[in-house]
């Protein structure tokens, strides 16, 4: 593992998180639909991707900005994901202070 690889950190995605996946980084200009559909890795994640055929789940798919799939070739072929332009957009809005729409428990 280079230093590089080793001092990067993936972006923490949210289950349900819209995401466009493709199945390789040269891809990406044609992405699909993705969904988080569990609990983030520390370098991964597994979405359930929509295509016009169908629903797919895809486990260890690295981000496209993950140094490591292109390092360690057990990772190539698994896919690569980036936040979809509406998480990006949200994500900005509640930096800024803006609701996500949870409620707070009730005390």
């Amino acid at each position: 593992m280079s230093p590089e690889t080793s001092a990067w950190s993936m972006p923490q995605p949210s289950i349900g998180d819209a995401v466009l996946f493709a199945p390789d980084p040269n891809s990406m200009n044609r992405p699909l639909l993705g969904l988080v559909v569990s609990p983030p890795g520390d370098s991964a994640v597994t979405l359930a991707v929509l295509s016009p055929h169908g629903m797919t789940v895809h486990s260890g798919v690295k981000h496209i900005d993950d140094p490591g799939w292109k390092q360690e070739n057990h990772w190539h072929g698994l896919g690569v994901w980036d936040f979809a332009p509406v998480t990006k957009n949200i994500r900005a809005l509640m930096e800024k202070g803006f609701k996500d729409g949870r409620q707070s428990p009730v005390k």
